[in-house]
């Protein structure tokens, strides 16, 4: 092979590498650890749910049912298997979650048939976008306890619920840790297509059968998790027209990547005064607008604004890897107005026909006015004239 051939085939092995890349849908890798937030009250932590895993809506069912298990699984001490205390989540850039949920030391665990560990992946847009919930999401990938063993199931929940058993079927030793007190799961989400983008929610399922023939579903879940994680942005004028001693108004745009409505703080920091506002952004727009108020009082320029916006740890559905205050600093431009000299520079700019022909207007108006006292005479003396002509007249014999 001679040196322009090796040339050509190294160049188009560079094309074919750039090509491959920019066309691969590789999703940034994304670490977190999703605390369960119902730890302080254990009968709150669990829904009431079907065999489909649909959570029940009637509240005071849900109430008298859950106490009616308390008292049957002595404070639920039986069932804590099913309670999730953390979420251990990290997505590699090349497809594959690798996740343990964590369960408390004091787990007991002694399983009910059919307990499961899971994930549900969703990669379509939810109907509602304010309440995702686990039933509408479009995958369930879970461990499922049967006959004292674990064994792994798909469920394409779009196509009429089929699952689908992977091979081999049984999860392995180290998938199950009672020492250490988790379970780790493992995805490859090449399985249904490798999305750019998907939200995932973890999940703990199990039967508690009652004295009194009666089976309740029980499921315990955290919050979404969304691949890749979402982005706020914030966008305000970087220069700022202002008056003394005169408040602006600011509006401040935010918008955001996600797929699913957000409760968004914001907080405006001047020097060290602050205020804080909050708004949802809700999809297809994701889109708000802000105002605050800038106190324009002893102003600088420039002037340093701080704007921190970041999801409400109210926000009940998203998961957030990110700090809760995430600082964007604006230098902005403050220009300082004076009415005055505004004006003043207004009527400058005047064209200088237009101005001619104000003064010309001005003038003749003046001139009424400043000689009103002598047209007033020069009027009183035309009439007087006027009305000795007409007495004349009258007298005056008529001509033959």
């Amino acid at each position: 092979m001679n040196h322009e051939t090796e040339l050509l085939v190294m160049c188009l092995l560079m094309l074919f590498i750039f090509v491959f890349s920019m066309n691969s849908k590789n999703v940034e890798a994304l670490r977190l650890i999703v605390h369960d937030e119902d730890e302080s009250q254990f009968n709150q932590d669990f829904l009431l749910a079907d065999e489909d895993m649909n959570p029940l809506a009637d509240q005071t069912a849900r109430i008298v049912t859950l106490n009616e298990v308390k008292k049957t699984t002595n404070n639920f001490k039986e069932l804590n298997y099913a309670d999730l205390k953390s979420i251990k989540f990290f997505y590699a850039d090349n497809g594959t979650i690798i996740a343990d949920i964590v369960l408390n030391k004091d787990t007991n665990y002694r399983f009910a048939e059919g307990t499961a560990y899971g994930m549900a992946i969703n990669i379509n847009a939810f109907p509602n976008a304010s309440n995702p919930v686990l039933s509408d999401a479009d995958y369930i990938y879970k461990y499922v306890y049967n006959k004292g063993t674990w064994n792994k199931v798909l469920a394409i929940r779009h196509s009429g619920g089929e699952e689908k058993s992977f091979s081999p079927n049984k999860i392995g030793s180290n998938n199950l840790n009672e020492t250490e007190n988790f379970v780790r799961m493992d995805f490859n989400t090449a399985k249904i297509g490798k999305p750019d983008s998907f939200q995932v929610q973890f999940f703990a399922w199990t039967n508690a059968n009652l004295p009194n023939n009666h089976s309740y579903s029980l499921i315990d879940v955290t919050r979404w998790i969304e691949v890749p994680e979402p982005k706020i942005f914030l966008t305000l004028d970087r220069t700022i027209k202002v008056y003394p001693n005169e408040p602006k108004t600011l509006s401040v745009t935010l918008n955001s990547t996600s797929s699913l409505s957000k409760n968004i703080d914001l907080q405006f920091c001047q020097h060290r005064d602050c205020e804080l506002s909050s708004t949802t952004l809700s999809p297809p727009t994701n889109l708000d607008h802000v105002s605050v108020t800038l106190n324009t009082k002893n102003i600088i320029d420039p002037l340093h604004l701080n704007f921190t916006a970041f999801i409400s740890p109210n926000d009940p559905f998203t998961a957030w890897s990110q700090s809760n205050k995430e600082q964007k600093v604006w230098n902005v431009d403050v220009v300082v107005g004076d009415h005055w000299s505004e004006k003043w520079e207004s009527l400058i700019k005047i064209p200088p026909h237009i101005i001619l022909l104000l003064v010309s207007i001005v003038t003749f108006i003046g001139g009424i006015f400043i000689d009103k006292k002598g047209l007033s005479l020069r009027l009183n003396k035309f009439l007087k004239n006027r009305r000795k002509k007409n007495e004349l007249d009258k007298h005056r014999p008529p001509s033959k």
